[in-house]
């Protein structure tokens, strides 16, 4: 990032998310394309605490893909196993890299205007019945309804017990998002018997960033009213999931912690849960409340002071004044005697005010 509007955008969003964390003794600052943060370190944060905010976005899964469509169940879940065995035999289990896996195993090239060529017959399904993923140089995503392009997404944990009955924690969900976690708003932790500890939020009426038009709450509903239950018996869409609606992941930090069925649309408000433990949901409602960042930081350097530094330099002032005050004192009193015993009060007296303030 180069644009001055932007790096100032970011040093607003950087000192909002500071000063709702209760960070005392800042500052921020830009020095070329980079943003300096200064801060005490006794206030037990780092840098990843203070910038790396939790990331959360809301995607429908699409369904036509996906273990509830007995038409091409047997397809997608070869599919989504072939890649993540290659993930894992390649340890690059990362949400990028799976997504780069996958969009080659579906036939993607890097050489620009070549035709998709699937590696596998079940891929070569999922091509011929409309599967399209996002290419790896196409970084756009935003919340504008597009049911045409779908990216891969990861259930959390690291134990197929954990993966909702697969043998891979892959999920397809479409790739632009229906809401992000920096249009949340009066974001409170509750409990639930049913659920245990549960996230409720509204969502907020206008976009946070620079770059960003619309309204939140208007394209949270355009994606929501077009795969709720209400809404799509009737169509083919209630084939591809039984008759029930058609599923929203919740993704935090890159991994899908719930994906709850749209029973109904949603706009101003909603309710997520995810077998969150105390601490994690704390942890969130603080990281959100605090407010997500419309970028993404990375972190060139991280520095820390030594305390020992700062008690050393401390200690040499303090013996420089004394050594300083005592010569000035011997001196004055020594050629004005009386005259020079006030001077030197005055002078003790107001050292000490400048230390005091």
């Amino acid at each position: 990032v180069t644009d001055p509007e932007d790096l100032k955008q970011a040093v607003n969003e950087l000192y909002t998310r500071i000063n709702a964390m209760g960070v005392g003794e800042r500052s921020i600052r830009i020095e070329n394309s980079n943003i300096l943060l200064d801060f005490p370190g006794v206030q037990g944060l780092s840098a990843d605490d203070l910038v790396q905010a939790s990331a959360m976005s809301f995607h429908i899964v699409n369904e036509k893909f996906s273990a509830q469509n007995p038409t091409l169940r047997e397809a997608t879940q070869t599919f989504l196993q072939e890649v993540w065995n290659e993930a894992v035999v390649t340890n690059r289990k990362d949400a990028e890299s799976v997504n780069l896996i996958a969009w080659e195993h579906l036939g993607g090239s890097v050489t620009e205007g070549e035709a998709f060529r699937p590696r596998s017959e079940s891929a070569r399904i999922l091509l011929d019945n409309g599967l399209r993923l996002a290419s790896p140089s196409d970084a756009t995503v935003s919340a504008a309804f597009n049911d045409t392009v779908s990216a891969i997404a990861m259930w959390r944990g690291d134990d197929h017990t954990q993966w909702h009955g697969q043998t891979h924690p892959l999920l397809i969900v479409f790739r632009n998002y229906a809401l992000e976690g920096s249009s949340l708003d009066s974001v409170q932790s509750a409990y639930d018997p049913t659920h245990g500890n549960i996230l409720t939020f509204t969502v907020r009426s206008s976009y946070t960033g620079r770059h960003q038009t619309g309204n939140p709450r208007d394209d949270f509903f355009s994606w929501t009213s077009q795969f709720a239950k209400s809404r799509i018996a009737g169509t083919v869409r209630e084939a591809y999931s039984r008759g029930e609606g058609w599923r929203m992941a919740v993704i935090l930090n890159g991994s899908v912690i719930s994906a709850p069925t749209l029973n109904e649309p949603l706009r101003d408000q909603a309710m997520i849960h995810g077998n969150f433990s105390q601490r994690e949901v704390n942890r969130l409602v603080a990281d959100l409340k605090a407010g997500s960042l419309s970028f993404t930081p990375k972190i060139l350097s991280e520095t820390n002071v030594s305390p020992d530094l700062g008690k050393e330099e401390r200690f040499w002032g303090i013996t420089a004044a004394i050594v300083g005050l005592v010569s000035v004192v011997v001196a004055m009193v020594s050629y004005y005697r009386f005259g020079g015993v006030v001077a030197s009060a005055a002078v003790l007296l107001n050292l000490l005010i400048m230390w005091g303030v």
